[in-house]
């Protein structure tokens, strides 16, 4: 009687571990599933930083999306992205002549020509709706940002 009570006990105790193991998988179960059903943003392709960027390579950052708002001035030019990687971001270029600032300007990772404003304007400094963009920037702020410029 001894022996079939210490046995029944000790089944109960692997019957009780197991009960606890199953809740605790449980438990681990829907904590994963409560995880996975947060939003995850699509992972963006990490871009090659182009030859024409003369930063360093580890202190350069990039943002590349369709421009939602543009403006130029005859001293500055302004625009907003819509990032690939949802974030919106503000570019501002200040210059005092519009040599200087074609000179951080690309099309389709060419050096920016005069001709290329009618393509990525539709009118005198209004943005054509199809235009995409990457800003490359450096950290230290003694290299100039490189804009490139892509039709959709």
């Amino acid at each position: 009687m001894v022996v079939l009570s210490i046995l029944l006990l000790n089944t109960l105790m692997v019957f009780r571990e197991y009960i606890v193991l199953s809740r605790v998988q449980g438990i681990t179960f829907i904590l994963i599933i409560f995880i996975c059903s947060f939003k995850t943003y699509p992972q963006t392709e990490r871009l090659s930083v182009p030859e024409y960027v003369d930063c360093p390579r580890d202190w350069v950052s990039s943002w590349q999306g369709r421009v939602i708002t543009y403006h130029r001035s005859n001293n500055m030019m302004s625009f907003v992205i819509d990032t690939d990687a949802d974030t919106i971001e503000k570019v501002e270029i200040h210059f005092t002549k519009l040599d200087q600032l074609v000179k951080q300007l690309y099309f389709n990772d060419q050096p920016f020509k005069m001709t290329d404003w009618a393509i990525i304007e539709q009118s005198k400094r209004v943005i054509r709706d199809n235009i995409l963009v990457t800003v490359w920037f450096c950290q230290n702020s003694s290299y100039l940002s490189r804009i490139n410029w892509r039709s959709a």
